[in-house]
């Protein structure tokens, strides 16, 4: 009997590479002006751009700004290699006029930070209505 291995069954398991690519705001463009107080729900899409399926020890985490009501962790979608899936969170606005950003990052089962950064960026203001 033959056994062919294919290239990835040669890689040795630390070769593998955890990558998330940001594609693009499906909801609240950058710069969206809201009410104090709204509830903001933001989607974004991305890309499983690495060798990894992101399973459910993968977590996407906050990592600067304003968290805006949300949580400071959640389980990242679970996407194979090269699949792409839409990532949601839902802020609440804050009282205040004003800017705010919400920064958040994807990390893999060994707490390593890895991708695109992506975030909420918003403008507070009870005057303006869209």
């Amino acid at each position: 009997e033959i056994y062919t291995l294919s290239l990835h069954d040669a890689l040795p398991i630390s070769s593998l590479v955890n990558d998330l690519l940001f594609l693009e705001d499906l909801t609240v463009p950058d710069g969206t002006v809201v009410q104090p107080g709204e509830e903001i729900v933001k989607r974004w899409k991305v890309r499983n751009s690495g060798d990894c399926d992101w399973n459910s020890r993968y977590s996407l985490r906050y990592i600067a700004g304003d968290l805006m009501g949300a949580k400071e962790r959640y389980k990242l979608i679970q996407l194979q290699p090269g699949e792409e899936g839409t990532i949601e969170i839902t802020f609440t606005a804050p009282e205040y006029v004003g800017g705010y950003y919400s920064g958040w990052q994807a990390y893999n089962a060994k707490n390593e930070p890895f991708g695109n950064d992506f975030y909420l960026e918003i403008y507070v203001n009870p005057q303006l209505s869209y």
